[in-house]
């Protein structure tokens, strides 16, 4: 029985904020790893400005939930044996994990009673194999190394902080068994996180990059630069850690922040995807930029102001068109997660924008098609992105809604 229309907004927040405790006892009721130290890397706040649920009507939450649906039965078509999703072997990790996240974003594997049990089976099986990639090291990816013929490996920090992020969700959900692998594997993944972040840099470097992320994890690869895009991922992955029970310190997220902040152009109102980089601000980037602040517990006001009103200037009316510097569905993920933080009527302006062209385009087998500048990453990809940015409203994933509630 679904709730009418005028009590949309109260039913989604006690939805959420009952589901959002649920999965907090779960993680809990499995033997924690490490306690939490007491500069810990966020201070859980209520939420300032809450979205106008409101203004979206009911019909079309129901056109929503259904296109959700259809994207995941879509995705649980397209899982192979070995548990990945799609065909590129080099970003299968990433790619797995974005397409189990969805699921767990509608609720699938939340709980025995809930969810669907094929979704169940399928979130196990990519368990599985993200927990057969993981190094020695504790970078879970594959590398350019275990490969025959060449590539140009630039996902490996992302299907890191990916997979990370999906581990961690889904902790608490799993049974003991997976439950102990990932409390061995999430510490070394974090050590990691913190090696990459203290690699060596220039003195010349060390002012505009210190603090962030890049494609490579060597430090050789590539010590001077940072990114945003990569960034956004590692803050996320060390956010959910600590919502699972794993001790991420301050410093490390500060020092995230501090980078994050540089990418910062206050002439428009927007985060670019490296700092002193204004030509190169996008959706994507302004969107990664706000999250980062609210994951983290950063108070900025005017930012995320000006942030949300950049976002409203630049709606993505324009199904798979992008500029030069961004990716079309990236875009939507972190600006439908942004919006939903900032709130209000930027949340409402930028959320309808987003779903109205999801809903237009999706294919008659549930998917969307793969992203126009990058092709090669498949329509499972895209997908799990579109479902992604439909689903914070009705999410089940703990940590996105991080300014909510107040436990």
């Amino acid at each position: 029985m679904r709730v009418s229309s005028q009590n949309v907004i109260v039913f989604r927040y006690f939805v959420c904020l009952a589901v959002w405790m649920a999965c907090l006892w779960t993680a809990n009721s499995q033997e924690q790893p490490s306690v939490v130290s007491e500069t810990s890397l966020h201070a859980m706040k209520g939420q300032d400005n809450p979205p106008h649920f409101e203004l979206i009507p009911e019909s079309s939450w129901q056109q929503i939930e259904g296109s959700v649906d259809r994207g995941i039965q879509y995705l649980l078509s397209r899982q192979n044996s070995n548990g990945t999703f799609g065909e590129t072997d080099i970003h299968a990790t990433g790619i797995t994990s974005l397409c189990a996240i969805a699921m767990i974003s509608r609720g699938h594997g939340m709980t025995s009673a809930g969810g669907s049990s094929q979704c169940s089976a399928s979130i196990n099986r990519a368990v599985d194999y993200v927990l057969s990639v993981v190094r020695s090291d504790g970078l879970i990816s594959k590398r350019q190394s275990d490969y025959a013929h060449t590539v140009m490996d630039k996902a490996a920090m992302y299907n890191h902080a990916i997979a990370g992020v999906f581990l961690c969700e889904v902790y608490g959900m799993v049974d003991a068994h997976r439950a102990a692998r990932i409390e061995k594997v999430v510490p070394k993944a974090l050590e990691y996180v913190r090696r990459i972040q203290q690699r060596p840099m220039p003195a010349n470097a060390e002012g505009m990059y210190r603090g962030g992320w890049r494609y490579h994890p060597a430090a050789a690869e590539n010590p001077a630069v940072s990114d945003l895009s990569v960034t956004g991922w590692l803050v996320m992955f060390m956010r959910s850690a600590e919502n699972a029970g794993f001790d991420v310190p301050r410093e490390w997220a500060d020092q995230a922040l501090a980078f994050v902040e540089r990418c910062y152009v206050k002439r428009e109102g927007a985060f670019t995807y490296e700092p002193a980089q204004p030509h190169m601000i996008t959706r994507g980037m302004t969107g990664a930029g706000v999250l980062c602040l609210f994951l983290t517990g950063k108070e900025q006001p005017e930012m995320e102001r000006a942030c949300g009103q950049w976002l409203i200037r630049n709606p993505p009316s324009h199904y798979n068109s992008s500029g030069q510097h961004e990716h079309y569905h990236y875009s939507l993920y972190y600006s439908s997660q942004a919006a939903l933080q900032i709130g209000g009527e930027v949340w409402a302006n930028v959320y309808t924008t987003i779903y109205q062209v999801l809903l237009r385009h999706q294919e008659a087998d549930g998917s969307w098609r793969p992203e126009g500048r990058r092709p090669e990453l498949g329509d499972e990809y895209t997908t799990a992105l579109s479902i992604l940015s439909l689903t914070p409203p009705i999410s089940y994933f703990p940590f996105i809604n991080v300014k909510k509630f107040t436990p």
